[in-house]
């Protein structure tokens, strides 16, 4: 009952704006219910408008906006009858008793007449088919229809299943086949990455604070996607590097890892809580403070101390619609609305406004986003193209893969089920 409770406490935050991280830590709960908890939390979300399309169908008329916490209750029955392994009654006796929390005595007879007729249906689909309704919001399935019909089923079965552990390998410090050897010995199977020479995916979830090496510095946990910036910025001995939106400071570390020669990393990050997140991330893996510079700023402000210098080369890892990672963060869709959109690629837009004027002649900067919304990645680079006469549209290295992608303008890193999360790169170079 108290993982249910603190279940449904969590997904009310959410729904009125929360991210699921910060409500989960901001709503206690004892250990022994924390997996629990977590399960129905997650599973909710990541299969919330299903959900929600199922429910409909054993309800006679939709709930009035102020049952949401009904709806909530109901939908966590569902997921508990056809997802996990507990037994129809505890199921539904204990939450039906939910309604009790929310002061809603009436509503213990339709959570449990729902709860009765539901348990006879079959509503989780088989692994590998299609779910018998919509698992996206309408405007989201109306975007991935209008630009990636063919690769729906993909995204779709992408989005329904938790995310792949990915480790990058620290290249300063060990190989991917020696560090393979290392998994072995103790027992745990890895398998190289498909797109990045630093990539390992581990077949198990494990807890990586028990790997080897973890606290040695030997890898550091981080998507495949994700992962290529590094390589994309064709980092060399004495470059002057920014990251521009460098939380929580997985790319930085890859940067400072892959050429430890280059002349100077600056790290901006306006978020001053994300900006300590960076440097506990990077004196985890213990990177002297000396190597980086960090500036608790917004990057479109002026007159700043990181702007009396240029670069050889600037990551633009632009806030966006996470529309790429929701297998990842499946609470993204809850979140998102279409209005969001606009005002991310105005936001994205006025980024590379600000940025390009501190990019060197010849220099390079790389795009990119965790969106697989073309408004945020090749229209966006298009119309920098366009209004930019300076900057030209650099060819990326061609990736060895069967993994769903366009080269249409830039990088599209499509989501699949076996493999890394949807990103986006545009490399740019300014023109001397």
């Amino acid at each position: 009952m108290k993982a249910r409770l603190s279940a449904l406490k969590t997904l009310i935050k959410v729904t009125q704006g929360q991210s699921l991280p910060s409500a989960l830590s901001n709503t206690p709960v004892s250990d022994q219910d924390e997996a629990l908890r977590k399960a129905l939390c997650v599973g909710v979300c990541r299969w919330h408008v299903y959900l929600q399309n199922q429910l409909s169908t054993f309800l006679k008329k939709p709930l009035k906006k102020k049952d949401q916490d009904i709806q909530l209750i109901l939908l966590l029955g569902l997921y508990q009858l056809h997802w996990l392994n507990i037994p129809d009654y505890a199921a539904i006796n204990e939450t039906t008793e939910l309604a009790k929390s929310r002061k809603k005595i009436w509503a213990k007879k339709l959570i449990n007449a729902v709860l009765q007729q539901a348990k006879t249906e079959d509503l989780k689909p088989q692994t590998g088919n299609a779910p018998k309704s919509p698992v996206f919001p309408e405007w989201f399935q109306s975007h991935i229809q209008s630009h990636w019909s063919q690769a729906i089923p993909d995204i779709t079965q992408a989005h329904l299943q938790a995310a792949a552990t990915t480790l990058r390998i620290n290249p300063t410090k060990t190989s991917r086949i020696d560090y393979l050897a290392q998994l072995a010995s103790a027992g745990i199977q890895g398998t190289l990455g498909q797109l990045s020479e630093m990539a390992i995916t581990l077949e198990k979830p494990p807890d990586i604070t028990t790997l080897p090496g973890f606290s040695d510095g030997l890898f550091a946990v981080q998507d495949e996607s994700a992962q290529l910036a590094s390589s994309f910025l064709d980092l060399q001995p004495g470059l002057r590097v920014l990251d521009a939106c460098a939380a929580p400071g997985g790319k930085s570390l890859s940067i400072l890892e892959t050429c430890p020669d280059i002349d100077a990393l600056v790290l901006l990050e306006k978020d001053a809580a994300r900006a300590k997140k960076i440097e506990e991330n990077l004196a985890r893996h213990q990177i002297e403070t000396s190597r980086y510079r960090l500036y608790v700023t917004d990057a479109t402000q002026t007159n700043s101390k990181w702007q009396q210098t240029d670069y050889d080369r600037i990551l633009l890892d632009a806030p966006c619609s996470a529309s790429g990672i929701t297998r990842r963060h499946p609470d993204i869709l809850l979140l998102r609305k279409p209005e969001d959109i606009p005002a991310l690629a105005e936001q994205q837009r006025q980024l590379l406004h600000h940025l390009w004027p501190h990019l060197k002649p010849g220099g390079l900067l790389l795009y990119a986003t965790c969106s697989i919304l073309p408004a945020e990645n090749s229209e966006q680079i298009s119309h920098f193209l366009n209004t930019t006469p300076d900057a030209h549209l650099m060819p990326l290295p061609p990736l060895a893969s069967s993994i769903p992608m366009s080269n249409a303008t830039g990088l599209q890193i499509l989501p699949s089920p076996s493999g890394p999360d949807g990103f986006y790169y545009a490399l740019l170079k300014k023109v001397p």
